[in-house]
């Protein structure tokens, strides 16, 4: 229970980042960039990531070799694992933006939306007139 998502602490933890970050004033037209660019690539480093093969076959088997260090030195190795990680991570995501823009996934899916908002307003017009 202690270690799901759902946990209530996890729960609490992440509405108060939320909270946090949201009134966060940044100035800085260099740190906007930053953020304005690696924002949008978090989620999808979270979601390579946390998936159950990546992390099951390629993060947990690879880093037994960490917990041979002592404390200070395991923590450095782990924040330059997790550094890498997630610059790979946002690379790979990246990728995966250029593609989307390139296919033009946005309007697909716009032009989709508006097709099935017509179909499904035609049914209930017809549903209408039929009862």
């Amino acid at each position: 229970m202690f270690v799901e998502y759902t946990c209530p602490s996890y729960v609490i933890i992440s509405i108060c980042f939320i909270i946090m970050f949201s009134k966060l004033n940044v100035k800085s037209n260099i740190s906007q960039k930053i953020i304005s660019f690696f924002g949008p690539l978090t989620f999808g480093v979270y979601l390579l990531h946390n998936h159950v093969l990546v992390r099951n076959n390629i993060i947990a088997r690879k880093y037994f070799w960490i917990l041979k260090y002592s404390s200070f030195k395991l923590l450095s190795v782990e924040m330059l694992e997790s550094l890498k990680i997630f610059i790979i991570c946002s690379f790979i995501d990246y990728i995966r933006f250029l593609l989307f823009k390139l296919l033009r996934i946005k309007q697909i899916c716009i032009f989709i939306s508006n097709l099935l908002s017509k179909i499904s307003n035609g049914i209930l017009f017809l549903f209408e007139l039929l009862y």
